[in-house]
């Protein structure tokens, strides 16, 4: 992919994605309000976002992408796994081993206020109330990966 933006609130975080990828075109501003052109990207990666946001702001954020992105174009999120709250710490272990544990740990010591909105949400349902149409929805443990694709008006 020759074109690569990023787009993030915070100047810090842009600062280290330019000096890791010098490459890619960082701009600083808001996933709900962003200043790129109708119909801009063929595809749109959305990393560790929904889970932080109440989901007035997640309907604004998907309302966004579909603006931004090319008829067909596809929607990439990764979420933390909701395995990793949800499942004891035994029966993570036994299915993941020390990794499950770790992740079990790392979730207990991380205050995210929007989390559980997130992990209760039908992903499906908000998708398609935004113009996009679920490919695939997979949890990968200890992240989820969401592939969706804009819908035809």
């Amino acid at each position: 992919v020759q074109d690569v933006w990023g787009l993030d609130a915070s100047p810090y975080l842009l600062y280290h994605g330019s000096e890791s990828f010098p490459a890619v075109k960082f701009v600083q501003g808001l996933a709900e309000n962003t200043p790129f052109s109708d119909n801009r990207f063929d595809g749109i990666a959305a990393c560790f976002l929904f889970h932080e946001l109440p989901p007035k702001i997640a309907h604004l954020v998907l309302k966004e992408c579909h603006r931004i992105l090319k008829q067909n174009g596809k929607l990439v999120i990764c979420e933390p796994s909701a395995k990793q709250w949800d499942w004891s710490h035994i029966r993570l272990l036994t299915k993941f081993g020390l990794k499950g544990v770790y992740f079990k740990l790392l979730a207990m010591i991380v205050y995210e206020p929007f989390l559980q909105l997130w992990h209760n949400t039908d992903v499906k349902s908000l998708l398609s109330s935004n113009g996009f149409e679920l490919q695939s929805d997979d949890d990968r443990m200890p992240e989820r990966l969401i592939v969706a694709i804009k819908k035809s008006h």
